[in-house]
Parts: structure tokens; sequence; C-alpha cells
């Protein structure tokens, strides 16, 4: 499925990986970076700039500071992860003490739902296989 972006984002979205919090840093540097599949930093889906996407696994990685707890903030987070759900793509979010204090639990949490996601997002090749068998006999 084809993702829009919005291309006047795309300078923000740089401008930001450059200057990550200590909590993204923190996740990017010691998890993230050193996984086996490709993780983006600052990714804009839509008109909207996401911490971290993996695009295989249609996997979005929010770190939510203070802003995110007040009531217009818990809003605008539900109505954002709509929007980008509707790509098939799991938003999971954690605080920023979940990255200061459980920093290797979240790292393995985020390893698991990768996995999980690639399992089940990935074709069967069986079942590729038996259509693919259909087709030639039916020719």
């Amino acid at each position: 499925m084809f993702i829009r972006q919005n291309p006047l984002l795309k300078n923000r979205a740089s401008e930001l990986r450059g200057h990550m919090t200590p909590q993204e840093t923190l996740l990017w540097n010691y998890c993230l970076k050193r996984l086996p599949v490709q993780i983006y930093r600052q990714y804009v889906i839509e008109s909207y700039i996401v911490d971290f996407f993996c695009r295989k696994a249609r996997l979005v990685i929010e770190v939510d500071g203070a802003q995110h707890r007040s009531l217009e903030g818990m809003k605008y987070d539900e109505k954002r992860s709509s929007r980008i759900e509707k790509y098939d793509i799991l938003v999971i979010r954690f605080s920023n003490l979940d990255i200061e204090h459980n920093l290797k639990n979240v790292g393995q949490y985020i390893e698991n739902i990768i996995q999980e996601r690639l399992r089940l997002l990935e074709p069967n090749p069986s079942k590729r296989c038996e259509s693919e068998s259909e087709i030639v006999r039916s020719e």
C-alpha cells in the first residue's frame, strides 16, 4: 500500500532527525539502529512526522513526553494514530519515563512486535505455490 507523504514536511523531518529528544536518541542508539530491519527516524506519513517507522513491519514507534498526557495531547494522538492505522500500520507508544527507566524491556518488546508483524505480513509461501500451480493447471 502506498503511504502518502506531505512533501512540505520533508525538510522539517530532516531537521528533527538532527535534534532528537534525549529519550529518542537513547532508544535509537541502544535499540532501534541495531535491529536487523531498517528503521527510519522522523518519517513523514501524510501530514504527520512520526518518531520511528519500520516499513517492513508496518510499525510506528512513538516516544511521548509530558505534553502527550494532557487531554488535548491524548485527543490529538488518538486522531493521528487513527489516520496512520488506515495504512495497516500499528502505532505503539512509550513514555519518556519508559525509555529512561526500562530501556531493555522496551527494546525487547519492540523486537517481539516486529517479529510478530513480519510473520503476519509475510505472504505464505505454501499458499503462493498452490495458487501458482492452479494457474498453470488452468492454462
